[in-house]
């Protein structure tokens, strides 16, 4: 059995990104969506030099005056000239006029009579042209994800549009004759198939395109679907079938169409996890315990999907400090723990087939093989929040 680290290099070692296809769409519907290639500002930001008060806009030379009010320049007005000796009204946005070199708070005014007299400060209170985009600088990289600040910054940088990469095209096949639709009648022996929407739900959110199959358990039919799968998806999940059973048919069918790189991981919960190649379409293997394909997708997954998008595939982890204990295991385990303020605390159920624990934890708490676990050790913590 390969390490977690190992097993996650050799599988992106494995890859053969297929050409990124790209298509332009206005900044409003691309949030979410990953920058197909590097984009320059057109315009700079601040494009004019900007008032960052209200107050006056004179020359430092002049103070403290008093200075009559020439005009008043409030927000959206063209660039004005400043007479010599005087001083213009301004407002927060406003572009300074030429000939001011400081802009007086409001509240340095001292009176008007006879013109402003104006106590200067500190500082001068403008932005300079270009003061956070320059001309020409890059703005967003490409397989960069497109959030709220990376669309902001595009359309400060005079871009209404943006070329971004069409979703990945994802294939999920879930197995088992014991798995049936969320909210079907169950016979005894069935279960509900809680995988496919917990991991369609996961997969969307990393911005794919996918596609989901529920398989029959035999041969013929698990080899038709992944072959099916191969030819339209990028990308080809399964979930379950793939340990030594009599009725788990995933690996023999990878097998008979293309090949399985690795099998098993020295990891808990996750250890069946494999990963293999139909023609050029990697495919990956999942347990079918819900709580070890939702760990192995983050663990694995999310960095294949990544590297196929041409995004960075480290996630950021957090030490912690363990607020509990647990004997040494044989394997790397990822258990499912919540933020408790000064530490993490860990859900008492940690069997492989739960999803509570997952609903109620905020991340992973990792801990190496054969090590024990006592309050106040310091471990690797992997949030949800960056890996959802």
């Amino acid at each position: 059995m390969l390490d977690v680290s190992d097993a996650r290099a050799r599988l992106l070692g494995s890859l053969t990104p297929a050409p990124i296809q790209s298509r332009t769409v206005a900044l409003d519907n691309a949030a979410g969506a990953i920058s197909a290639q590097d984009v320059l500002a057109l315009v700079p930001s601040p494009p004019y030099r900007r008032a960052v008060m209200d107050g006056y806009a004179c020359r430092a030379a002049d103070l403290p005056g008093p200075l009559p009010v020439a005009f008043e320049v409030p927000a959206g007005s063209g660039v004005t000239q400043l007479p010599s000796g005087q001083c213009a009204r301004i407002f927060t946005g406003a572009p300074v006029p030429e000939g001011a070199d400081v802009v007086v708070p409001q509240e340095n005014l001292r009176g008007l009579d006879g013109g402003a007299m104006l106590d200067p400060s500190d500082q001068a209170w403008i932005r300079p042209v270009g003061d956070d985009i320059a001309v020409g600088q890059t703005l967003v990289r490409a397989g960069q994800r497109l959030g709220p600040a990376e669309l902001g910054v595009l359309a400060s940088g005079g871009h209404a549009q943006v070329s971004i990469q069409v979703p990945l095209r994802v294939g999920l096949l879930t197995t088992g004759n014991e798995v049936q639709p969320p909210g079907a009648p169950l016979a005894p022996g069935q279960i509900h198939n809680s995988n496919a929407p917990s991991l369609m739900a996961l997969l969307r959110g990393w911005g794919v395109q996918v596609t989901h199959q529920h398989v029959p358990d035999s041969l013929e039919s698990t080899t038709d679907a992944l072959r099916d799968a191969a030819v339209h998806h990028d990308l080809v999940l399964t979930v379950g079938g793939v340990s030594a059973g009599d009725y788990d048919w995933v690996r023999p069918a990878i097998e008979s169409l293309g090949r399985i790189e690795s099998y098993k991981v020295k990891m808990k919960p996750g250890k069946p996890f494999a990963f293999g190649t139909i023609d050029s379409t990697p495919v990956c293997c999942l347990p079918g315990n819900p709580a070890s394909a939702f760990v192995t997708s983050l663990l694995f997954v999310r960095p294949v999907i990544r590297a196929l998008t041409g995004q960075p595939t480290d996630a950021m982890t957090l030490p912690v400090t363990a607020k509990f204990e647990t004997e040494p295991a044989q394997r790397r385990r990822f258990l499912r723990v919540r933020w408790d303020g000064d530490g993490v605390v860990a859900h008492p159920n940690q069997d492989s087939g739960s999803m509570t624990p997952l609903v109620w934890g905020t991340g992973l708490a990792e801990i190496p093989p054969d090590t024990a676990v006592s309050p106040g050790d310091t471990l690797v913590y992997w949030p949800f929040s960056e890996l959802l």
